[in-house]
């Protein structure tokens, strides 16, 4: 009887264990999922910092938690700041709060020479709004598995970035961006960008979206939806090394500013801008400003801008590569009754 009784005994035991062990795996399970809803716990931010001192990490509007931070950091009773005694130290952010706006998020820390976004809750951001301003040290930006289907605004976004070279932003949905003006703005190291993926339907603002980006010698938007544009003023401007620009679908119906658009292209060789129109109310003052003298322009009413148009003499391959002399690009390509590109074997093959 002895026996069991302890048998008894121990399977009670292990059945409150069981249930003890049940509540606390459901607990787990429930904060988790309380947690990545609403993005906290897998919002994390990685960030290489380089220079002795005091460094800020993240600009005032965000509530943060630094998870790990080097030996030789330490956080300041602010929390947005840490004081380091090696040149390039590593540190680890979990946001305390979901996070809807990114603007402005590392504004002006001019320190700051790698981030890694990847694990970054980003579905409810809407705002990228200057995210990465003044970011002078940045080389590099980890944006795999970044969320870009809610944002709106990516005007300024990597404004001012002069260390970026290249930039992986392949995946970036912006079905709905509206506005796009200053987003690579004086990236003057920046020299290879793959846009191919972007879907700028929405768009409305594109001014000085490329301005001082002084590396970039090839630039392929060809795909870009323009015809719900209203200002591309100064959109390449003083891009000193870009050698040819297909920018023949672009739609300037609804375009009512695009001065100094082309203004110091010192290099540029080729300019397709086939289907540019000028309305009554279009300000064009300076548009083709300090441009290449020895261009060759494709343009179907030159008159409208009073330039001469040499299509028989620019035709792109691959969006890159350009053939000239091939009289039978131009005609084959556009249909007079669709106002649409065939990209057929004389275009784009």
């Amino acid at each position: 009887m002895e026996g069991k009784s302890n048998n008894n005994y121990l399977i009670k035991i292990m059945l409150f264990n069981f249930k003890y062990l049940y509540n606390i795996i459901f607990l787990l399970m429930v904060i988790l999922k309380i947690t990545s809803e609403e993005g906290t716990i897998i919002s994390l931010i990685t960030l290489t910092i380089k220079g002795k001192g005091i460094q800020p990490i993240l600009s005032e509007s965000f509530n943060v938690t630094l998870s790990r931070i080097n030996s030789s950091c330490s956080l300041k009773s602010n929390k947005k700041s840490v004081e380091c005694n090696k040149e390039i130290n590593i540190i680890d952010i979990y946001f305390d709060n979901p996070i809807y706006s990114c603007e402005k998020m590392f504004e002006g820390l001019i320190n700051i020479t790698s981030i890694d976004l990847s694990k970054f809750y980003s579905s409810q951001v809407n705002s990228m709004k200057e995210m990465f301003r003044n970011c002078k040290s940045l080389e590099y930006i980890n944006f795999d598995n970044f969320n870009t289907k809610s944002v709106i605004n990516m005007s300024g976004t990597f404004l001012l970035c002069e260390s970026l070279k290249s930039l992986n932003i392949s995946n970036f949905d912006t079905s709905s961006v509206v506005y796009m003006f200053n987003m690579f703005y004086h990236c003057n190291s920046l020299f290879s960008l793959n846009l191919s993926n972007f879907n700028t339907s929405s768009v409305l603002y594109m001014g000085s979206m490329f301005a001082g980006c002084q590396s970039m010698k090839m630039l392929d938007i060809s795909n870009f939806d323009t015809s719900k544009v209203i200002q591309m003023r100064y959109m390449f401007y003083n891009c000193i090394n870009l050698i040819s620009l297909d920018l023949s679908k672009f739609d300037t119906s609804s375009v009512t500013a695009i001065e100094y658009m082309f203004n110091n292209c010192k290099s540029l060789v080729y300019l397709n801008i086939y289907l540019f129109k000028k309305k009554s109310n279009t300000n064009t003052n300076n548009t083709f400003k300090n441009i290449n003298q020895n261009v060759k322009y494709c343009i179907r009413e030159p008159n409208q801008f009073s330039i001469k148009s040499e299509c028989e003499n620019i035709c792109f391959k691959n969006r890159s590569k350009i053939i000239v002399n091939l009289k039978t690009c131009i005609e084959n390509c556009y249909d007079d009754k669709t106002y649409k590109y065939e990209y057929n074997k004389f275009c784009y093959e």
